[in-house]
């Protein structure tokens, strides 16, 4: 009887080569991650009260889930429709979320989550020490701009499907980020609809005790300075739709806690060379709802409001909670 021949050592050996090179050349995956979620007042001794400051209490949620890759949600960017969230963690990875609402508009449920790595140029999930990923932008391709700590850099990733799953690029360094320590790069990063996003970091100080920021994109990063308010620093930064962009600031002590303050920055285009001052919007501080914010966005509502969307970092504690809230801009703040 005939025998089908066996392959050939070399053969084998080739095919197997073939097999591990289509793997390290497929997307990463997105994998389906349980959340659980429960709605959250903005006061929690008052549950009707919905003002603060500018902003009105448009619904928040606690974000829960047994899955050990859920936390630590640095960053965010909301659909237009607002159907949906990409959030960015400081350990490289992201989760994708379908937001659900109630008649009156409100925040009110999760409807499906998903989550996956951000890969590096070697098309690997990136590793520990280099996975510290803190603020996100849209790219005007379809992209996503990542600014990272521990290893400070501004990585353009392109359109893709998961995100993330195709290699990154980079952008130019800004010039002086390389003198912030390891956990005080760029938090604060947005995109300003012209091919540029301005990025500040966190813990880098010019002469006069500003916060170092940056104004740019392919071509290079020209400096520029953000003042907070006494006692926060930036964290988050979104463009609203009228062009004015917003900025998140957070405190924190040991007997205080945390503190978050909203700020607005008038004017389409930021200069190089630039000092600027937002004006307060409002703050979240006891009696109010607070937590460690991290992300900001910012889309324009259905009947034109414009919407804000917060998220917190939990840090990976159980002392922490990862919340999601939104907000509409009070029509005297619009």
């Amino acid at each position: 009887m005939t025998r089908p021949s066996a392959i050939p050592p070399p053969h084998r050996i080739g095919a197997a080569g073939f097999a591990l090179w289509i793997a390290a050349w497929a997307p990463a995956a997105a994998d389906p991650i349980q959340i659980f979620f429960t709605p959250v007042p903005l006061q929690q001794d008052a549950p009707e009260q919905d003002r603060v400051g500018g902003l009105v209490f448009r619904g928040g949620l606690t974000l829960t889930s047994s899955d050990r890759r859920f936390g630590g949600w640095s960053d965010l960017r909301v659909d237009a429709d607002g159907k949906g969230v990409l959030i960015l963690s400081d350990v490289g990875r992201w989760l994708r979320l379908g937001l659900g609402y109630d008649t009156q508009g409100r925040l009110s449920n999760i409807e499906s989550a998903e989550t996956g790595p951000l890969i590096g140029k070697d098309r690997q999930p990136l590793a520990t020490f280099s996975n510290d990923s803190e603020g996100l932008a849209r790219a005007e391709d379809g992209g996503w701009i990542v600014s990272f700590e521990n290893g400070h850099r501004l990585w353009r990733y392109p359109p893709a499907s998961p995100p993330f799953s195709l290699p990154p690029v980079d952008l130019p360094m800004p010039p002086g980020l390389g003198d912030a320590s390891f956990n005080d790069g760029i938090e604060a990063l947005t995109a300003l609809g012209d091919r540029r996003f301005m990025a500040i970091a966190e813990g880098l100080y010019d002469a006069t005790g500003a916060n170092v920021g940056w104004i740019g994109g392919a071509g290079g990063f020209a400096p520029l300075a953000y003042v907070a308010a006494p006692g926060f620093k930036p964290t988050a930064a979104a463009q609203l739709p009228d062009g004015d962009v917003v900025v998140l600031e957070r405190r924190f002590s040991l007997f205080g806690g945390f503190g978050s303050r909203l700020a607005r920055i008038q004017g389409r285009a930021p200069a190089a060379g630039a000092r600027l001052t937002g004006a307060e919007i409002a703050r979240l501080q006891p009696p109010f709802i607070i937590e460690n914010f991290e992300g900001i966005d910012a889309r324009t509502g259905p009947s034109g409001e414009t919407l804000l969307y917060v998220v917190s970092d939990d840090n990976f504690s159980v002392f922490q909670r990862t919340l999601l809230l939104m907000f509409a801009l009070a029509a005297t703040d619009r």
